[in-house]
């Protein structure tokens, strides 16, 4: 589906949406159900692994500032702004790479910006998902001061970003008023782990995934972190966060020595312990 709308054609010229298809993927469901095979989870991309991402970024936008490499710097600051929405907006890559600047408005105090999607696998049926960004004191990590930061490199290279898609790609040294794709994002996120040595086959998924975990395990209740990322039951966000096997535990409470190195480098996950050992 995501390449269909990649290509700019309808889902309904898609032959893998038939209903065949859809019987099909049901009953290898059922059946993996019944042989007890759990769907694997995108590995996670929590901020600890982020924020070193992010000093890189930085130090490369100075680098293409003093060089007076435009076109660098808006690509630098195009993964930016992502890497940093997608963390708190919870987006699905499709989503954020289709973002349209008409959805976007600003705080009356400046404090954030006010988002509105109308399109996404689960909005099909026209439902708008409004929701909030809030503006944080250390710009280095703010998605809004890296979207401001993006939009003024895009302006400098000529791009009425008034209207149409919110990020875009760029061919020829020409940006284009277009939807980036999902392969695209996906691809200068890989460039970057892997820059900082960091890269395990995560995609935007990843950051999705890990953003949700993360506010659950601040405290935030189940409806709220459902609500941010667009999840309408309990049993789909807990499909997606295994938030039990984040923290290196089995359903009995047992320590699963599998799981539990997957996740250590999380620093919120690290802080957790048993209450009576």
């Amino acid at each position: 589906s995501s390449a269909f709308q990649d290509l700019g054609r309808l889902r309904s010229d898609n032959p893998c949406a038939g209903r065949a298809v859809k019987v099909y993927e049901t009953m290898i469901r059922n059946e993996q159900l019944q042989a007890r095979i759990t769907p694997n989870q995108a590995s996670p991309l929590f901020s600890c692994s982020t924020d070193q991402v992010l000093i890189i970024l930085n130090r490369e936008a100075n680098v293409a500032i003093s060089q007076k490499d435009w076109i660098t710097l808006f690509l630098i600051l195009r993964i930016k702004s992502m890497i940093l929405m997608d963390f708190y907006a919870l987006k699905r890559p499709s989503e954020l790479g289709a973002t349209r600047v008409e959805g976007i408005i600003r705080f009356p105090d400046n404090s954030g910006f006010l988002f509105n999607y109308q399109w996404g696998k689960t909005l099909r049926s026209g439902d708008e998902h409004v929701f909030g960004i809030r503006r944080l004191s250390e710009k280095s990590k703010c998605p809004i001061s890296a979207l401001e930061d993006y939009g003024k490199a895009a302006k400098m290279l000529g791009a009425d970003l008034s209207h149409g898609f919110l990020f875009r790609p760029v061919r020829s040294g020409i940006i284009e008023n277009a939807p980036i794709s999902r392969k695209q994002m996906n691809a200068d996120l890989k460039f970057w782990l892997q820059k900082a040595g960091l890269f395990r086959g995560e995609t935007f998924f990843s950051i999705r995934t890990a953003g949700a975990i993360e506010l659950f395990l601040e405290g935030s209740d189940l409806q709220k972190v459902m609500g941010q990322a667009y999840w309408k039951t309990e049993r789909i966000a807990r499909h997606y966060m295994k938030i039990w096997q984040v923290l290196g535990l089995s359903a009995s409470g047992q320590v699963q020595k599998v799981s539990a190195k997957d996740y250590i480098e999380l620093n919120a996950a690290q802080s957790f312990v048993r209450v009576f050992v």
